[in-house]
């Protein structure tokens, strides 16, 4: 069973994915709580690579509400679980000057994952287009049914 916590909608207009990756996040029991009661939120999230290791960076995960008083910083950078021939394919896609985008956020048998996109930021004029397009695609549909 898959629980959907975040999904970002704006990454499908801001860049256009070429690939997806499935990655583990590595959090501790608190976050857990506070991603499963109040949510996450990716919209200013991005992937970094460093030293080897994929980092989530400036993902807000709310302090839980039920925590203790320990200090706590909800756009800490956490590490992303992934295997070493997927961190080879993410840093060819930096090389090659894609970027890395959190897509959703989902727990998957009890274990909480990150959809990673790689794709390529879209220029203005590339998402002006893309709404002309799906407006004749639907004003197409109404005139044929």
């Amino acid at each position: 069973m898959v629980n959907v916590y975040f999904r970002n909608r704006r990454a499908g207009h801001d860049y256009q994915i070429i690939n997806r990756l499935e990655a583990g996040l590595v959090l501790s029991g608190m976050e857990v709580k506070a991603v499963k009661t109040q949510g996450i939120n990716l919209d200013q999230a991005l992937i970094q690579l460093r030293q080897g290791e994929a980092y989530l960076v400036n993902a807000n995960i709310p302090r839980y509400r039920f925590a203790t008083d320990r200090p706590y910083d909800p756009r800490a950078a956490r590490k992303l679980l992934l295997h070493h021939r997927q961190i080879r394919l993410l840093e060819e896609a930096k090389q090659k000057g894609l970027q890395l985008v959190p897509l959703s956020c989902y727990s998957k048998n009890g274990w909480l994952k990150i959809q990673i996109g790689i794709g390529r930021r879209r220029r203005k004029w590339e998402k002006k287009q893309l709404l002309i397009d799906r407006a004749i695609k639907r004003e197409l549909g109404k005139v044929e049914s």
